[in-house]
């Protein structure tokens, strides 16, 4: 029995690998290697522009809560219309990345009430609107983002403090009286 297990061995076995086998080996090893750096990177990247793109959002918001902060007669930029304290552009540096922040106010004219000539009111200053934008640079890219609100006086519309009269005239029943002549004294 035992001569019949040796006829059937083959004499040239080896054990151990050859030379393309490692070559193989190595060149498996090394496309998983690049694969796996070069996800990291990629995520190092996306780490890097998300916090930039925090940063941005972070000083935009700053500056339209300091503006959402002033009375309305306060909301300007200086040298522009309207006028006011706040600087049209500013450089900032946040978490080690530069940026430049825009702030933009302008008055608005409402449709609602009639624009230009057509204003019910004659008022075509009803509202201010805010754009904050900011701008960096990401690997040579410039990025931006901006933030829009519209700040509204207290009164219903002025171009300075107080408001707009406005007087309903009604008969003793209580139907309105049209063509109503009204006297106002301003002391």
């Amino acid at each position: 029995n035992r001569k019949l297990y040796s006829t059937f061995r083959t004499p040239h076995t080896t054990n151990g690998l050859s030379f393309i086998d490692v070559v193989v080996g190595v060149a498996l090893m090394s496309l998983v290697f690049v694969a796996i750096s070069g996800v990291f990177k990629l995520s190092i990247e996306l780490i890097g522009n998300n916090k930039a793109r925090i940063g941005a959002v972070a000083l935009a918001n700053e500056q339209i809560e300091l503006l959402r902060s002033l009375s309305y007669n306060d909301v300007g930029t200086q040298g522009g219309i309207p006028s006011g304290s706040i600087l049209q552009t500013e450089n900032l540096t946040l978490n080690s990345v530069q940026y430049t922040r825009r702030t933009l106010i302008q008055y608005v004219d409402d449709p609602k009430d009639g624009s230009g000539d057509s204003d019910i009111n004659g008022l075509t200053a009803d509202y201010k609107r805010a754009k904050v934008e900011v701008t960096w640079n990401l690997r040579g890219e410039e990025k931006k983002m901006f933030l829009v609100t519209n700040i509204v006086p207290k009164g219903i519309e002025t171009i300075a403090g107080g408001g707009t009269l406005i007087i309903n005239v009604f008969n003793a029943a209580g139907s309105p009286v049209s063509g109503a002549n009204v006297h106002i004294e301003n002391t």
